[in-house]
């Protein structure tokens, strides 16, 4: 073996001897210093990324407003108002049950609220479609707020774009 190995290896050998004499508080102290700087690394580089987007910024008003949207979805059931909701290629088709309606569709990305987009939509017959080409592929939240004749409903759903 050479000059330069046996020096590489000699060196190793004092590093394990220097950590087994090592006593043992210290090596307790140490441990609990690296968790410690780690857990308030985590915490500065949460606190520091100020973008909580699962809380709405309107939660007061809207849950001032919880009796309307509890009403809209109690004439969803009782109405049997549920409309069909299908996806076909690059297009959302929602067929009503009733004719006539008037109201907003909301798609929300739990992942990037910068990507919500809300659509209002007016149609005489039972039928309503529209483009979502533009839509990243993932889970979106579909949120359907219309108004047909005398009744408002609102019905909710995950949908997954390919």
């Amino acid at each position: 073996m050479d000059k330069l190995g046996a020096n590489k290896i000699s060196y190793i050998r004092q590093l394990r001897i220097g950590y087994k004499n090592m006593n043992w508080g210290t090596k307790i102290f140490i441990t609990l210093a690296v968790f410690m700087i780690g857990m308030v690394a985590a915490g500065v580089y949460m606190v520091s990324k100020d973008s909580d987007s699962l809380v709405d910024k309107d939660y007061y008003e809207q849950g001032i407003n919880f009796d309307e949207v509890y009403i809209r979805r109690q004439n969803l059931q009782t109405q049997h108002a549920q409309p069909a909701i299908k996806i076909n290629g690059d297009t959302l088709q929602i067929r009503f049950k009733h004719s006539g309606n008037a109201g907003e569709l909301l798609l929300m990305r739990a992942s990037d609220e910068s990507q919500d987009i809300k659509i209002p939509f007016s149609v005489s017959g039972d039928f309503y479609w529209t483009d979502i080409q533009a839509l990243n592929a993932g889970s979106w939240d579909l949120q359907l707020i219309w108004q047909s004749g005398e009744h408002a409903f609102q019905y909710e759903r995950k949908i997954f774009l390919d």
